[in-house]
């Protein structure tokens, strides 16, 4: 059974995004740092088991990276998840089924970006796709000899639980079943990623 890494939860605004978390779940949000070839920027919330909420949005004075950017982030109105990255150490054999999913899913890079303390965070990845604004296929991150971001978050949440729609779920079969993930797509109106989150005000949930 493959692992959940982190779950993207795309905003307009990153400090008004962070905002709302924090009076939506009653825990701290962590901000994390710029990604400099991509033209976003984020923040973190522990989920637990290694597992952590990436808030991320368009980094505005990044006036290098421009539209199409990754994850959705140009083509949302109001806070969404858009992505989920799963945990691999076998990056070029999840690249190479992605690929055959869909052409898109088939690169990778090697990432990184300056934490608040100054340290170096380091991960090869897949690239996550620019389009459309929610993306079911999972992307895989690797990160290598860096320390996983959860093991320096405040550990306040719990993610108890993730759920994927969408109006063909069976498009999603053979990917999963090849890249061994136990999650199965369930029928819905649009694609959508849920969670059911155990957090200080109760649980919650967010799309």
């Amino acid at each position: 059974m493959r692992k959940i890494d982190h779950i993207a939860y795309v905003v307009p605004n990153l400090q008004d995004g962070c905002s709302q978390l924090e009076e939506l779940l009653g825990c701290k949000v962590t901000i994390g740092g710029r990604h400099l070839n991509n033209g976003t920027h984020n923040a973190l919330i522990n989920l637990g088991s290694e597992i952590y909420l990436e808030v991320l949005a368009i980094d505005h004075d990044n006036k290098e990276i421009t539209s199409p950017r990754w994850m959705g982030v140009d083509l949302i109105s109001e806070p969404k998840i858009t992505r989920w990255a799963m945990k691999t150490n076998d990056l070029p054999s999840d690249l190479t089924v992605l690929k055959m999913h869909h052409p898109e899913h088939g690169e990778s890079f090697e990432g990184s970006r300056v934490k608040q303390d100054g340290s170096i965070l380091q991960w090869n990845m897949a690239i996550p796709t620019a389009a459309p604004a929610v993306d079911l296929a999972p992307f895989a991150v690797d990160w290598k000899d860096s320390i996983h971001p959860t093991l320096t978050l405040p550990d306040e949440c719990t993610l108890m639980e993730m759920e994927l729609m969408h109006p063909t779920p069976s498009r999603f079969d053979k990917l999963f079943e090849r890249l061994n993930i136990e999650l199965k797509v369930k029928q819905g109106t649009n694609a959508e990623i849920k969670l059911k989150i155990n957090c200080p005000n109760g649980i919650i949930e967010l799309s």
